[in-house]
């Protein structure tokens, strides 16, 4: 019986704070003219980032992007979401920005093996902006670190 009771209570709440909306409109709901503008500030939803992440104006961005970039963590890990961020800018063909995430994955990074992965992943970026001679350094300092790094040799070729 005292099941029932707590069911209609909370019915009755809901039945209330449902008709509150009959006779006033919702104030932050999206319109007919403004919903895709709106869409497009929900990270799940944006079809493009911007470049600049204001904290004001995309709150939720700016969260994200502070978990991703954690300084409590630890270097090594740090240096993988970097490489994983510089590899999105790489399919994106953003090749500036992905230089920007290499470099500072390899600023945190103490591994080796993933240092050679990073210099080769920065000098295809290189390559691809017209860098030549950048992509041509960090393929040599690739094979330097890992002598038999395949990636780097292909890299240092081109």
């Amino acid at each position: 019986m005292a099941s029932t009771d707590v069911q209609d209570d909370s019915d009755d709440g809901m039945d209330a704070f449902m008709d509150k909306f009959k006779s006033q409109r919702y104030k932050n709901a999206f319109s007919e003219k403004n919903w895709e503008q709106e869409f497009n500030k929900i990270p799940m939803f944006m079809k493009t980032a911007p470049e600049e992440i204001d904290p004001k104006q995309y709150p939720e961005l700016a969260c994200l992007q502070s978990i991703i970039h954690d300084e409590d963590r630890p270097p090594e890990e740090q240096a993988q979401s970097l490489k994983d961020e510089g590899n999105a800018y790489f399919k994106e063909k953003n090749y500036k920005n992905a230089v920007v995430a290499y470099t500072a994955a390899l600023k945190q990074c103490g591994d080796q093996e993933l240092n050679a992965v990073l210099l080769t992943n920065r000098a295809a970026s290189h390559f691809h902006l017209g860098n030549i001679r950048s992509a041509l350094n960090d393929a040599a300092a690739a094979k330097k670190i890992k002598p038999d790094h395949l990636k780097a040799l292909i890299r240092g070729v081109q």
